[in-house]
This record gives structure tokens, C-alpha cells and sequence, in this order.
């Protein structure tokens, strides 16, 4: 017989000690977690007075952010979340919270963007440390590798960055028409189905025989080159005159950021990009995005890979497949230069001596592997470079260890690729610098919950 539900009803729902979320509710140190937020919090309050106004339920909002990271789950998909699922709602604080309410998306949003990615590096170590703590980590042995993580952003072909200025231009040459029109009328309005039409026509003609037609591509790309610079240089001039800062700071903060970066980025590139179409050199600028600072290109001679265009990540595994990281002070984060950081933060993060240490060949350095074995590393596989190097460190290690060591370290890979197609060490949703370089290090959080999970189930069993 068909059944309708047409009206709100009650229903108990039990929730069980043994569900995994609830195991991993109650093996984390809520308050220390707390501690490690807390300066955020206050710094990013209004005024600076954190003390003032209507009380933060941090429980509520910590349990929701880390429930976010370890599902990779958006802002309204954990509001729905939350109101469907029973397990969910007590991982957040139902039953013991006072006056417990499900947060708005927006407000799960407006509490993420407040925690640094320096806070968030620090609770992704405080989730290892746990773990070592409970014996499903060994601190003892440490493998490190690095990797790039690639932004919300379209790819900097020239191009593409071309078509960019001219698409950031017109929405920049309709701002001016709101709030100088006298002036502005006079200019012609940027026609972008002409800009996008020699765009197409550039890739058709990079699509054919590449020998016979590499003059038409040049003749291709330094024509959008010119069309592009005619069209937005009046532009510039206009918007220039909106750089004043008692009319820049009278605007909203999007039309605002928008003739900023219009103005400091589009001049640039035209610049830079002129050798580049009308000469065929190889491309020498270092804007790749008109929203994005903090992008840096890639090239590690990997057959399986090209460039990369991102922010370099430096990852730390230790036994049980738990990673800890370092905060980012640079951009590429080089590998030479941050293996001491890496063994300093193991140090500090365990309190253990390390017992053997697995790289690949990006991390060598002489110096590097004195220092490994200055720290009394018993096994150091910081794998040398095919070249003859002159007063190299004496190694002790034999060399079936050195292989053992080499095939361990092989093990990070899979654990990155687990980063990149589950979290968002990949590709990031994040729309700006900072929030990407968060959404890194929370890949890195959510990975290390759903281990220990894994671990308090029984699913994972640390091997010895």
C-alpha cells in the first residue's frame, strides 16, 4: 500500500559508541585543538575585541571544520549534512553543547577563512603526534617528498592570458562607465567575440602540420597581441585616473581588487608578452593569473609530467602513513633548502631521534646529508645525484639498505596521489591565495583523520 509522508514527525535515531566517527570524536584532544585556534580567533575578531558580542561556540564550529576536511565536503553540502546525518551532528557537538544549532554556510565558510594556513599546518601535526602518541604512528622512521598543488585558475598559456586582460578590461571599462561616463564614452567598447574569434583562429592554426605552419602561427598570436593592446591601453590610461586612493577606497572591495590588478598586471604583460608574439622567445614573464599573487611555474623533468603552475607543498611520512608539513615561507619551498626544516619539525613535533630517513635526489645536498648524520641518523637514504662529487660525507649504509630504503620511500607517492584525487592538494576550489594555501594543508588534515580512523576500526594495523 503507497504511503505518503506529509507531515514533520519525531524520530529517534540511536547512535552507537562503536561508529567510527564517534571512536575518532573521542580519541581527539578537543581542547589542545582548541588552544591551537584560539589566537586566530582573536586576532581575526572585530576591532580585536574578541571579548565583546555574542559568544563563538568553537566546539560546534572546530567539529564542523574537521568533519569538512576529512569528507573534502563543501560549505552547503556540510549544512545538509549536518541536518540529515545523526553521527555527523554529534561529531559537531550535539547532546552536549548547549543551545547546539546547525551553522549557516556561510558561516562555515566565514569560520575556515579565519584560521591561518600556519593554524592549520599546526593541527594537521597535532593529528600525528596524536597518533604517535596512541601507537599507530612510528616518528622513528621519516620519508619526505614534495609536490605542487595547482590553483583555481585557468592555464597561462599567452593566449589565454591574453584574453584575459582584455575579458579583465571590459568588466574594468564597465566599473568607469558607472562613475566617469563623460569620459569614457569615447572609448570603444572592447569587442570580445573579435579578441576570442583570433584566439580560435591561433589554436587551429597550432592544431595543423607544425612545420608547415608555424609562420601563421606567429602571424596568429601577433595579431591578438596587437588587437588586445589597442583595445585595453585606453583603458589603462582611465583607470589609472580611479587609482587615486579617496575615490579607490570608495568603491566596493570587487570592483576595487579588479582595477588594482588591472592596473598593475595588464601593462606588465603586454610588456613581457611582446618578444614573446612577435619575436617567438621563450616567455620570460611571471604573471600567470590577474587574481593570483602567490603562483610560481614548475618544471621537474618528469616524463609523465609538464609544467606546473602552483605553490610547492613539502610532505613528511612517517611510519603508519601519517604526513605532517612544514609552514610554507616561500612559494616553490626548494627541496634542498627544507630538509633541515623538516628534521628540525620532526624533532620538535615527536621529541624522538629518527632513526633512518628516505629522499629522492632533489633533496641532496652535501650538507644536507652531513646534517642527517650529524643528528645521528643511523640510516640516511638521501639519494645522491649520477655524478661524481668531490669530499661527499662517509655513509655507513650498505647498500641493500640503501635500496630498502629507496623502495620505502616509493611509498609517499601513493599517499600523495591519495592528496590529490581525494582532497584538494590537486586542485583547489579556494578562490584566493591565502584560502588555497589553507585548502593545502587541510588536505593533509582530512587525510590524516580518515588514518586514524582507519586505525581505531581496526581497518589499518600498524606494522612493525
Amino acid at each position: 500500500m503507497d504511503k505518503q509522508f506529509l507531515k514533520a514527525q519525531k524520530i529517534m535515531v540511536e547512535v552507537s559508541p562503536a561508529h567510527p566517527l564517534i571512536k575518532l570524536m573521542n580519541t581527539l584532544d578537543w581542547v589542545e585543538l582548541e588552544k591551537l585556534i584560539l589566537p586566530d580567533l582573536k586576532k581575526s575578531t572585530s576591532k580585536l575585541k574578541w571579548w565583546l558580542g555574542r559568544k563563538l561556540k568553537v566546539r560546534i564550529h572546530l567539529g564542523v571544520f574537521l568533519l569538512q576536511q576529512l569528507l573534502n565536503e563543501t560549505d552547503r553540502g556540510m549544512e545538509r549534512q549536518l541536518r540529515d546525518n545523526a553521527v555527523y551532528a554529534v561529531f559537531c557537538g550535539k547532546t552536549f553543547v548547549h543551545n547546539w544549532n546547525i551553522p549557516d554556510h556561510t558561516k562555515i565558510e566565514e569560520f575556515r577563512s579565519r584560521l591561518s594556513p600556519q593554524t592549520q599546518c599546526m593541527l594537521t601535526n597535532e593529528i600525528v603526534k596524536l597518533a604517535a602518541l596512541k601507537g599507530f604512528a612510528n616518528p622513528a622512521h621519516l620519508d619526505i617528498d614534495s609536490t605542487v598543488q595547482t590553483p583555481d585558475m585557468q592555464f597561462p598559456a599567452t593566449v589565454n592570458l591574453l584574453v584575459k586582460a582584455a575579458t579583465v578590461g571590459r568588466r574594468v571599462q564597465k566599473i568607469l562607465m558607472k562613475f566617469m561616463p563623460e569620459m569614457v564614452k569615447s572609448v570603444p567598447e572592447i569587442d570580445m567575440k573579435a579578441i576570442k574569434g583570433l584566439a580560435k583562429q591561433h589554436y587551429f592554426e597550432k592544431s595543423k602540420a607544425i612545420k608547415q605552419k608555424v609562420e601563421a602561427r606567429k602571424q596568429a598570436l601577433a595579431k591578438l597581441w596587437s588587437v588586445v593592446s589597442e583595445a585595453i591601453q585606453p583603458v589603462i590610461r582611465f583607470a589609472r585616473i580611479m587609482d587615486e586612493p579617496f575615490i579607490i577606497e570608495s568603491l566596493p572591495v570587487r570592483d576595487k581588487n579588479i582595477i588594482v590588478y588591472f592596473i598593475q598586471k595588464a601593462p606588465a604583460l603586454l610588456g613581457e608578452l611582446f618578444e614573446r608574439c612577435y619575436e617567438n622567445t621563450p616567455r620570460q614573464s611571471k604573471i600567470f593569473s590577474f587574481h593570483r599573487n602567490e603562483v610560481d611555474c614548475f618544471n621537474k623533468n618528469k616524463h609523465h609530467k609538464g609544467i606546473e603552475f602552483g605553490r610547492q607543498f613539502q610532505i613528511g611520512r612517517v611510519g603508519g602513513n601519517f604526513v605532517y608539513s612544514i609552514p610554507n615561507d616561500s612559494i616553490r619551498m626548494p627541496d634542498a633548502a627544507s630538509l633541515k626544516k623538516m628534521v628540525v619539525q620532526h624533532i620538535e613535533l615527536f621529541q624522538t631521534p629518527i632513526e633512518s630517513i628516505g629522499t629522492d635526489k632533489g633533496y641532496y645536498s652535501k650538507d644536507n646529508e652531513k646534517l642527517a648524520l650529524d643528528f645521528g641518523v643511523k640510516a640516511v637514504a638521501i639519494q645522491r645525484p649520477n655524478r661524481k662529487l668531490n669530499d661527499a660525507p662517509v655513509n655507513p649504509i650498505s647498500k641493500a639498505q640503501l635500496e630498502t630504503l629507496e623502495n620505502r620511500r616509493a611509498g609517499i607517492e601513493p599517499l600523495i596521489g591519495h592528496l590529490k584525487k581525494y582532497w584538494q592538494m590537486g586542485r583547489s576550489r579556494m578562490k584566493s591565495d591565502r584560502t588555497t594555501e589553507s585548502s593545502g594543508y587541510a588536505s593533509m588534515l582530512g587525510f590524516n583523520l580518515k588514518q586514524m580512523m582507519r586505525y581505531l576500526t581496526g581497518e589499518a594495523v600498524m606494522v612493525t
